[in-house]
Order: C-alpha cells, then structure tokens, then sequence
C-alpha cells in the first residue's frame, strides 16, 4: 500500500539563511526593514499606503538620520522650487518686455497675440521673438512668428 509523501517541515535553518545571519543580515533592524518592505507591498497592491504607518515604522529604523534627510529633502525641493521660480519669473518678465514692445509699436495687443505671447515658458525664445518684433512691419507678420 503506497501512503502519500508529506513533505517534513523542518526547523533547521537552510544555507542562506545561515550566511544572513553570519554576515549580520538576520538583525531585527533588517527584520523590521524586511517586514515594513512586505506590507509597503501589500499595501501598495491594495492601494491603500498609510503614509503615517509608515513613517512611523521608519522611525526608529532612521532615527539618527532623520533630522538631516528631512533636511536634505527640503532643501532639495526648495532648490528645485527656486530654480523653477526665477525661470517662471524670467519667462513672464520677457513676455512683459515683447508685449510692451508690441503696444509700442502697433498701439494695441490682440488677446489671441497675448496669450500666446504669454504661454511661452522658454525665456531665450521669448528674447528672440522681441528682437524679430523690431522688423516686423505688421501685426501680422509678427503674429506669424509665434507659429
């Protein structure tokens, strides 16, 4: 009679998980970091992140460095939100310039002239298109240079 094989449990620890624990990788730091990194996963497939969960989980893992990765991640941000401002600054300012070169000129400034004037972001081409604008010799031909 032919008994069916059970496969045995068994409570000795295999090769690898030998060599974690030799080389320091079986910590319960590294345990915790393992098991936030399961339920980061879970819960993203679940779409359900909980932001204070795992902050909270993250805490005593990063507790030293905390203070200067928030630090660094605001200064980063706030770098990137500068860099961003005097770019936006510099467009707009350069759009001002050709649209008051425009009125100069022409005496008036079509809304369609306008917005389009406007909603370029490129601060070089907007100085390029002022410099067009002093040979233009109609609203026209300028209005053609903005396509």
């Amino acid at each position: 009679m032919n008994t069916p094989i059970s496969p045995s449990v068994s409570t000795e620890k295999t090769a690898n998980e030998r060599n974690d624990a030799k080389a320091g990788h079986d910590s319960p730091q590294n345990r915790q970091v393992t098991s936030l990194v399961f339920a980061i996963g879970k819960r993203i497939m679940n779409q359900r992140l909980n932001v204070a969960m795992v902050n909270q989980a993250l805490k005593p893992i990063f507790k030293d460095k905390e203070g200067t990765m928030i630090r660094t991640i605001f200064e980063e941000k706030y770098d990137e939100g500068f860099a961003i401002g005097v770019a936006e600054g510099k467009a707009e300012g350069r759009a001002d310039i050709v649209l008051m070169l425009f009125r100069k000129k022409f005496h008036t400034v079509s809304k369609r002239i306008e917005n389009a004037v406007r909603s370029m972001t490129d601060p070089t081409a907007l100085e390029s298109l002022a410099a067009h604008l002093v040979d233009c010799q109609s609203p026209v031909e300028f209005e053609k240079a903005l396509h």
